[in-house]
């Protein structure tokens, strides 16, 4: 006689996972990508200190030193001459010098004075236009001593800058500086996140051969290696 073996009953297939929706895929391709993200330095970074790294090896080192103030450290690639500056907002100075392991020369400082006040100005934005009178105070001088000369601010509207594997807003930025000696343009990336100031180029109207035209690569935190590269 054959006996029948009771066969076990097989599961039933596990349903198929619904697909995610569009967003919700987008959303974890940021997740996957975080830890590349958040090494990009954001406007708390200041604190402790951000550093542009320029294409020539040149590297500017970003700091707050104050409420609307950002000081500036600048150190050639080959060991030339530091130089600073302290900026409103990181854009119009307010005082530079030479300066030598981070620290200024005794001596060397010129301070700025704007009509109106820096704190009256507008703020930079896209599309943004002002000017003001300045002076320009070297040495112990506490009061301006010469006549007044003319800073005048145009901001483009906004667009994307990478450098190294980031990417943020910029906006770009000329400032004519117009004085009894000539008149004077720079030209700058404006990181609207981070409230600082990248050089990109400066002129001297009337003498092209002075053109200068400089290229940012990277923004690191401050004693990072960065992901520095060349696009020159």
């Amino acid at each position: 006689m054959q006996i029948a073996c009771p066969q076990p009953a097989l599961p039933a297939p596990a349903p198929a996972a619904p697909a995610l929706p569009a967003p919700a895929l987008a959303i974890l391709a940021l997740l996957a990508a975080g830890p590349a993200a958040a090494a990009c330095p954001t406007a708390a970074d200041l604190e402790a200190g951000i550093e542009a790294v320029y294409s020539d090896g040149f590297v500017t080192r970003y700091s707050r030193s104050g409420p609307d103030r950002v000081l500036e450290l600048n150190a050639a690639a080959d060991g030339g001459q530091e130089f600073y500056t302290e900026s409103h907002e990181g854009l119009l100075i307010l005082r530079e010098g030479d300066s030598a392991n981070g620290r200024p020369l005794p001596g060397t400082e010129t301070r700025y004075r704007y009509l109106p006040p820096v704190e009256e100005l507008p703020e930079i934005r896209a599309g943004a236009a002002f000017s003001a009178a300045y002076w320009a105070l070297s040495g112990a001088e506490a009061t301006p001593f010469v006549l007044p000369e003319k800073v005048s601010v145009r901001a483009a509207e906004a667009e994307a800058m990478a450098l190294g594997a980031c990417r943020f807003e910029m906006l770009d930025v000329e400032m004519r500086w117009i004085g009894t000696e000539g008149t004077t343009v720079s030209r700058l990336g404006y990181l609207t996140e981070l409230g600082i100031a990248l050089l990109l180029g400066s002129s001297t109207v009337g003498r092209p051969e002075l053109d200068e035209r400089y290229t940012p690569v990277d923004l690191r935190l401050a004693g990072g290696e960065g992901e520095t590269g060349r696009n020159n």
